[in-house]
């Protein structure tokens, strides 16, 4: 179960029904059951590549599902981490965009679970909805077919609970038999049970190999089952030479990823460099651009104030001058105005000297 709801959904803005959260948990315990060291409580990262990788999806986007899920960077996901995991792939393989608006705009949407090539739930389902099926599907681990509705089949819950007995009371080859036979295993049914399981001829069983005997034992001992003549191909058996070669093959497919994010980011570094190049020298061109427009502008003010300033001078004397006109225009004309001044009194007076002597006489 999500530990806290109101935490989850305040930060995802989505939370997975109790059905769909069961559907997760499926995918979790069968991705945890292939984890090269097993953690009871998170996907490491090799593991969430290959498991991950079977969504089709290409890489990229698988990378940014994982960065929206890992939130906290700490390289694992725990089973709520897993579940947005989960619900990014479902939204990315029906249409959808796989990022933290999708999340909560499609919050309320049923839609199908994730498909991962070869693996799928006991029952095919969508949120809330559940059609019954009982198909054949293929492990986690590539190869390998198993038969969830086999009479051997080892769920992943199951063989956890059988790898926490193995890592406490399991480690060697006379406590292995001691739990078996304290199981009620006829001689016979174990010399058998390890027969079929001591697949490396170790001489002691490996963790994959006790976890399917411990399932064979149980079948025989408490369900009154007939040990089967060959192994079940249910049990989904690995030895460690095969283990090893899934971990080389999930730590290869951690180096391709890793190669081609630094092919992407050697990519988008050098367009960065080459948009700056290109920035810069448009930054250049404005520049001197800029400059001869700005020496020419200045130039062409420099101009017109000397061509202004040539106008005004040349106004100034034309103002002198007609002044200058003036004033030796009025000095030429005084005299002329004086001297007829003088006569026209020199004439009055005449004339008043007459009517005085026309008056003497009369």
């Amino acid at each position: 179960m999500v530990r806290n709801e109101k935490a989850f959904q305040q930060r995802f803005g989505w939370l997975p029904s109790e059905t769909l959260e069961n559907h997760f948990r499926y995918f979790f315990d069968v991705a945890k059951t292939y984890n090269p060291s097993p953690n009871l409580n998170a996907v490491g990262g090799k593991t969430a590549v290959a498991f991950f990788s079977r969504s089709n999806l290409p890489t990229l986007l698988l990378q940014q599902i994982w960065g929206i899920a890992d939130y906290d960077k700490k390289g694992e996901l725990d089973f709520e981490k897993f579940c947005i995991a989960c619900r990014l792939i479902s939204l990315a393989q029906n249409g959808k965009q796989a990022n933290m608006e999708s999340l909560k705009s499609f919050s309320w949407m049923t839609i199908p679970l994730p498909k991962f090539v070869g693996i799928e739930p006991p029952c095919n389902s969508v949120d809330g909805i559940i059609k019954q099926s009982a198909p054949l599907v293929s492990s986690f681990n590539p190869g390998t077919n198993v038969n969830i509705s086999g009479p051997w089949y080892l769920a992943p819950r199951k063989k956890l609970e059988y790898a926490e007995i193995f890592s406490k009371t399991a480690q060697t080859r006379e406590d292995q038999i001691k739990l078996f036979s304290d199981l009620g295993l006829t001689f016979q049914q174990l010399t058998l049970l390890w027969d079929l399981c001591d697949i490396s001829k170790a001489g002691v069983l490996e963790e994959n190999e006790f976890c399917a005997a411990m399932h064979l034992a149980y079948g025989v001992s408490q369900r009154g089952m007939e040990l089967p003549v060959s192994l079940p191909p249910e049990l989904g058996l690995k030895t460690k030479k095969l283990r090893s070669a899934q971990s080389e093959a999930d730590a290869l497919l951690v180096e391709i990823d890793s190669a081609e994010r630094k092919i992407i980011q050697e990519k988008e570094r050098k367009e960065a460099e080459e948009r700056a190049a290109k920035e810069s020298k448009e930054q250049e061109v404005f520049i001197q651009v800029s400059t001869l427009a700005a020496e020419r502008q200045s130039k062409e003010i420099e101009e017109l104030y000397k061509l202004s300033c040539t106008l005004t001078e040349m106004k100034l004397h034309n103002l002198s001058l007609a002044k200058a006109l003036n004033i030796a225009k009025s000095a030429k004309t005084f005299p002329a105005i004086q001297a007829k001044a003088l006569n026209d009194e020199k004439e009055r007076l005449k004339s008043r000297i007459v009517d005085l002597k026309t008056s003497a006489t009369s």
